[in-house]
């Protein structure tokens, strides 16, 4: 099936200082300054695929909001996001929900499968 092809990659880099005041973003969150945010990227090698989007509760689950981008099979997108706990996965051509199988943490996502939990 396509999630046996599928490597999974999750690189996030620190930008900013934790430090600055909390601001409300992303649908209410209390996160800390814009400057604060961290690029994540996510990453996906599925060359099958015709789209990739990642949705979380970063983007209100969102399919259409956050669609990653093809490079040579490679399919990668980075996301602005403040420190905290994120759950999300990955929707294969517009249909096909995946979790993130090398995530350090998971949770049941109340419909039988897994999130995967991403902590900045």
């Amino acid at each position: 099936a396509a999630s046996a092809m599928a490597a999974w990659v999750l690189l996030w880099t620190p930008t900013a200082h934790r430090s600055r005041p909390p601001i409300l973003a992303f649908g209410g969150r209390p996160t800390t300054q814009a400057s604060a945010l961290m690029p994540v990227t996510f990453t996906l090698q599925m060359p099958e695929a015709q789209e990739v989007a990642v949705v979380g509760d970063f983007n209100g689950w969102n399919s259409q909001a956050t669609r990653l981008v093809r490079h040579n099979g490679r399919w990668s997108v980075t996301v602005p996001l403040a420190p905290g706990q994120y759950q999300y996965m990955f929707v294969v051509n517009g249909a096909t929900w995946i979790p993130d199988p090398t995530a350090v943490q998971q949770v049941d996502d109340g419909y039988g499968r897994k999130n995967a939990v991403l902590t900045l």
